[in-house]
């Protein structure tokens, strides 16, 4: 077991792998907030062309 290499690298690496796919994955969800909001910000900017005045839902 000691030969492996996965065991070696975990050894070599003090760091839990847990923390890394975390940091993935909270990148990743910050990711598609901002593009999501991106959308939105431009579905808005569409609509006030479109459509002026009326309420606003985002500021």
């Amino acid at each position: 077991m000691r030969d492996d290499p996965r065991w070696r690298a975990a050894v070599r690496n003090p760091r839990p792998q847990w923390a890394l796919y975390a940091l993935i994955l909270l990148l990743d969800v910050a990711v598609a907030v901002l593009i999501l909001s991106g959308l939105v910000e431009l579905g808005d900017w569409v609509e006030d062309m479109i459509w002026p005045g009326g309420v606003e839902w985002i500021d």
